[in-house]
């Protein structure tokens, strides 16, 4: 199963097992911003230091959440919790 639309981007070629990974929380330091630096797609805007200064200009709680292969973080998404329902982020 092939998916790409840009060449420049990863090829999945085959489903990973779904009980592979463990999707948890991720602890906001000096690893987390090892990992933005070497993943592709990373972005300062990711970055312990903007998340911190955007969160103290009132963008909301920062919510990162991580694929874990075992204990290697391998993806994550980064959001914010804005108010209304505490479950809610975005």
């Amino acid at each position: 199963m092939g998916l790409s639309r840009n060449p420049s981007c990863v090829r999945i070629t085959k489903m990973p097992e779904a009980d592979r990974y463990e999707i948890r929380p991720v602890v906001i330091d000096d690893s987390w911003d090892t990992f933005v630096d070497t993943a592709t797609g990373g972005s300062l805007f990711v970055r312990s230091s903007w998340l911190q200064c955007a969160q103290q200009a009132g963008a909301g709680e920062v919510v990162v959440r991580g694929a874990y292969d075992k204990d290697t973080l391998v993806a994550a998404v980064v959001g914010s919790r804005t108010g209304g329902r505490s479950d809610a982020w975005r």
